[in-house]
C-alpha cells in the first residue's frame, strides 16, 4: 500500500513527550493502586487500567502518524484514525508564501458540493516532495502560492480560493 511515507512535523519532539507523559502518567496510576492497598483493589486496579490503555492510545498516536501515498489514495495516517483521499478528488495544493504552512483542497467523495480543506502537518523541508508525490499522482491538481494578508484580492485565478 506505501511507496512512500511523510512523517509528520516535529515528530521526534511528539514522540518524546508522548513517552514522558506515558510513563508519568503509568507511573501515577502504578503508585495510587499501591496507596489504595488491598481495601479498594478493584477500584484502583481499573483506574490503572484505564490510565495504562490511555497512555498506549497516546504512544500509538504519536508514533503511528504519517501521509503515504499508495496508488490512487493519499492516506492520512493519525494513530488509530485513517483518512483516504482520492488524487483525483484533490484539486488544489496551497503554500503560504510567508509560514510555508501546506494545505489541500479536495472533494469529498467526489462530490463538488463537498469541498473540504486539509492542512498537512510536515516540516517545511518536506513540502516539496509531498507536492511532488501528491502531482505524480494527480498532474491535474494545481499547485498554488498564496499570501494570507492579500487574501481577498483577485489574483485572476478563478479556481477555488
Amino acid at each position: 500500500m506505501n511507496d512512500k511515507k511523510i512523517k509528520l512535523k516535529n515528530q521526534k519532539e511528539i514522540n518524546i513527550s508522548a513517552a514522558v507523559a506515558s510513563a508519568v502518567l503509568v507511573t501515577i496510576s502504578v503508585f495510587g493502586f499501591i496507596s489504595f492497598g488491598t481495601s479498594r483493589a478493584p477500584q484502583a486496579l481499573i483506574s490503572a487500567l484505564t490510565v495504562v490503555l490511555l497512555a498506549l492510545c497516546m504512544l500509538f498516536t504519536a508514533f503511528y502518524s504519517y501521509y503515504s501515498f499508495a496508488d490512487k489514495y493519499l492516506y492520512v495516517n493519525f494513530g488509530f484514525f485513517i483518512f483516504k483521499i482520492k488524487y483525483d478528488d484533490i484539486k488544489l495544493l496551497r503554500e503560504d508564501k510567508e509560514s510555508k504552512t501546506l494545505f489541500i483542497v479536495y472533494l469529498k467523495n467526489g462530490d463538488t458540493e463537498n469541498v473540504k480543506f486539509l492542512k498537512i502537518l510536515i516540516d517545511k523541508s518536506k513540502n516539496i516532495p509531498f507536492i511532488t508525490a501528491v502531482r505524480n499522482k494527480n498532474t491535474l491538481a494545481i499547485y498554488e502560492l498564496f499570501d494570507k494578508n492579500d487574501e481577498f484580492k483577485d489574483d485572476g485565478n478563478t479556481n477555488v480560493k
